[in-house]
């Protein structure tokens, strides 16, 4: 009977632990869970709109590619035309000294 009494008052002093312990986490989790649904809520509302804008963007750019390509707006590409002296540059002093030469001069045939 003893031993009975004893564990009796063991699990009660547990009891008086855990419960406040128990309910203190409830209470914590009753009000945290609501407000991260509502944050979670908010951030798929702004995913919602960005996505929506997004795409209306990208509609309209395609529609106004679209109308300018059939109203034949756009300008023809400019042809390139090469320049006549090449790409060597006048001197602005004579050595008499032809470095192009000298450099391929090794593959080169001369007669």
């Amino acid at each position: 009977m003893l031993l009975f009494v004893a564990r009796k008052r063991k699990k009660s002093k547990l009891k008086k632990i855990l419960i406040p312990i128990a309910v203190f986490l409830m209470l914590k989790a009753l009000t945290l869970i609501p407000l991260f649904i509502g944050i979670l809520g908010i951030k798929a509302w702004n995913a919602l709109q960005l996505s929506f804008g997004s795409f209306v963007l990208s509609f309209a750019l395609a529609i106004f590619q679209l109308c300018r390509k059939l109203a034949g707006d756009s300008a023809p590409p400019q042809p390139i035309v090469a320049h006549a002296s090449g790409w060597e540059s006048p001197r602005s002093f004579n050595t008499g000294f032809d470095a192009q030469n000298l450099a391929y001069s090794a593959y080169t045939q001369t007669a």
